[in-house]
């Protein structure tokens, strides 16, 4: 008998450490997501910079006649200025994107190998051995619960942070 008459291919179902699983693997990559975005976002000072190089890159276009050439060379020093600035506070920047990166890299890994250590023999999702007959080689690979055709925990947080390492990490 099947768990689901909507989804036949599935027996059984352990909900417990798969919602724990889920909302775990979730989490992280929501939490290391957020402050990474909180590292790299504009700050006000950088706004005002951009903005004001905008304006002199501007003025230095309408000055650009030999009869202002004094005016347009005050210009071109202070939008160099301006430049400067902003490259140091994008360095700065640059610098704290990569502490983010490393200590969440080190989070996921303490994370995620701790569930999978926890859960490694637990079955999360068990399927008909019909359904998973073209593909018993990957179902009998560290994915699997305790019997063919069962996907572990494990499974499930290797999947997922497979999954997301590409799309949500750095």
């Amino acid at each position: 008998m099947s768990w689901s008459s909507a989804l036949p291919a599935i027996i059984s179902v352990n909900p417990i450490p798969l919602i724990i699983t889920v909302f775990a693997c979730t989490f992280i990559e929501l939490l290391s997501n957020l402050t990474l975005w909180r590292a790299v976002k504009n700050t006000s000072q950088e706004s005002n910079l951009t903005d004001g190089a905008a304006v002199l890159k501007l003025e230095i276009a309408k000055t650009n006649y030999p009869d202002k050439f004094v005016e347009n060379a005050k210009l071109q020093r202070q939008l160099i200025k301006v430049e400067k600035e902003l490259d140091r506070i994008r360095s700065s920047k640059s610098g704290s994107r990569q502490k983010v990166v490393k200590v969440f890299k080190w989070i996921r890994i303490i994370v995620y190998g701790t569930l999978i250590m926890v859960y490694w023999a637990t079955t999360a999702i068990k399927f008909s051995p019909s359904f998973v007959a073209p593909m018993k080689t990957l179902t009998s690979l560290p994915f699997q619960g305790s019997s063919p055709g069962a996907i572990s925990v494990a499974g499930v947080v290797l999947l997922f942070w497979l999954g997301c390492k590409g799309r949500l990490s750095s």
